[in-house]
């Protein structure tokens, strides 16, 4: 993990994406920001958004509006992007944020990874980091093991 351009820069994000490319500037975040749902969103959809809703809110005291309408914030899911499955790309621009994500856990991690990007800038905004992520797991199964029994010092 050490050797990666996001952990370099400062960025932790778990698990560490497949692929990661930082670019100078961020995204600012702004309490009425809308998040898309981009074509036929299914339930599963409509549950990223909400937990990205709620952790901007929760985290920061940002307000964002979750809907269909065109926004800032776009989540879609595209069988065709080229990741495998469970796998997601995540753009970060300047003028907004693009998750695509090839199946439903796709686009859910995605959502979990730009989570973990949004940080509050030292003049109080929330900002994420412009960067271009795609990304997948190894294994069907993804997991995190965090060792409770030892070396909690």
């Amino acid at each position: 993990m050490s050797g990666s351009e996001l952990f370099r820069a400062g960025v932790l994000v778990l698990p560490e994406p497949q692929e990661a490319v930082l670019s100078d500037g961020s995204f600012l975040l702004k309490a009425g920001t809308a998040v898309t749902l981009v074509g036929r969103p299914s339930q599963a959809d409509h549950f990223a958004a909400t937990v990205f809703a709620e952790e901007m809110k929760s985290r920061f005291g940002l307000s964002l509006k979750v809907g269909t309408s065109r926004g800032a914030v776009r989540l879609k899911r595209d069988a065709k992007a080229k990741v495998r499955a469970q796998g997601y790309t995540l753009t970060v621009a300047a003028d907004g944020v693009e998750v695509v994500g090839v199946d439903e856990p796709g686009l859910y991690y995605g959502v979990q990874t730009l989570i973990q990007l949004a940080r509050r800038s030292p003049t109080g905004s929330v900002e994420v980091p412009k960067v271009r992520i795609r990304d997948w797991p190894d294994i069907r199964l993804r997991a995190i093991h965090y060792d409770t029994k030892h070396h909690q010092d």
